[in-house]
C-alpha cells in the first residue's frame, strides 16, 4: 500500500474526528483501539487492518469506505 494512500486514509480519520471534536483519545475508547495505534492512523504509519478500519469507522457513525481516499490515489 503506498504511503500517498496510507496518509489521505489517516487524514480522513482524522478529519471525521475532528468533526466529532473528539480527542485521540476519545476516538481509541470508542473503537476499542490502543491511542498509538490511533495516532499512527493519523500519520499514516500504519496499514490498518480491515478490523480496526471497521472499528474506527463505526465508532465515527460512518461507513469505512467513506474513510476510504478517492480511487484517484496510485496505490
Amino acid at each position: 500500500m503506498s504511503k500517498q494512500f496510507l496518509s489521505a486514509l489517516g487524514q480522513n480519520v482524522k478529519n471525521r474526528r475532528l468533526q466529532k471534536q473528539w480527542t485521540q483519545l476519545e476516538l481509541c475508547h470508542a473503537a476499542g483501539i490502543d491511542l498509538s495505534y490511533i495516532s499512527r492512523i493519523e500519520r499514516g504509519q500504519v496499514n490498518v487492518s480491515i478490523e480496526a478500519l471497521l472499528k474506527v469507522s463505526t465508532a465515527l457513525d460512518c461507513n469505512a469506505r467513506d474513510l476510504l481516499p478517492n480511487n484517484d490515489l496510485d496505490c
